[in-house]
């Protein structure tokens, strides 16, 4: 992520005539997306799909609960200057807000997670789930967008954003989405565990 966004910075910083302030953004947008990709990390590691109710073989409903993004962004993003403490809480309340909304709109769609569950095949219990794409759980990820998440960070900050500050968002943001994108490609949703009782709940750690 800090490479995505490094890179078009760098690009924005050699058609610019300011020159004097550069160094203190490129060094804001370095921290805050260490700071975005270790709380990332770190939510990953503790989120679970929980309250999954099973039918049968088939897996419905569930909810996703994980840590809030934005004090594990704080814990380490640039804070040595009230300028930079400003804007590492716009970013980080920013991406909190979004990510939660996201996670409050995933769900299971009815899939058949558990044929070892049908009559007289499961051996034992708990039963994890059969592992699928994280694009085949029900999700809306519409706020997951640049321009969603530039408009907020806007808000947020309490002005419009102009010059390098706007740049300095807009780099964050897109850096984000790409990542995003390819998470949401990769990450595979795993260790939903039945135990016979019509519910299952995912192990800490099942996002991989």
């Amino acid at each position: 992520m800090r490479r995505v966004a490094r890179e078009r910075f760098n690009d924005f910083a050699l058609r610019s005539p300011k020159r004097v302030r550069l160094a203190r953004y490129g060094q804001f947008i370095d921290g805050i997306c260490g700071a975005i990709c270790s709380a990332w990390s770190r939510w990953q590691g503790q989120a679970a799909l929980s309250g999954v109710c099973v039918e049968g073989t088939v897996a419905s409903g569930g909810k996703v609960l994980g840590p809030a993004w934005a004090p594990l962004i704080l814990e380490r993003a640039p804070a040595g200057s009230p300028w930079a403490r400003q804007h590492s809480q716009v970013v980080a309340q920013t991406l909190s807000h979004a990510w939660s909304a996201y996670l409050a709109s995933m769900w299971t769609p009815s899939l058949e997670w558990y044929p070892s569950l049908a009559e007289g095949t499961a051996e034992r219990l708990p039963v994890a789930n059969q592992p699928v794409p994280l694009a085949a759980l029900g999700q809306v990820a519409a706020g997951l967008d640049k321009m969603s998440l530039v408009s907020r960070m806007a808000m947020a900050l309490g002005r419009p954003l102009e010059g390098l500050e706007a740049e300095m968002y807009e780099c964050v943001a897109e850096a984000f989405v790409q990542c995003f994108r390819r998470w949401h490609a990769a990450t595979r949703v795993t260790d939903v565990m039945a135990a016979g009782s019509g519910l299952a709940v995912m192990r800490a750690g099942g996002f991989r």
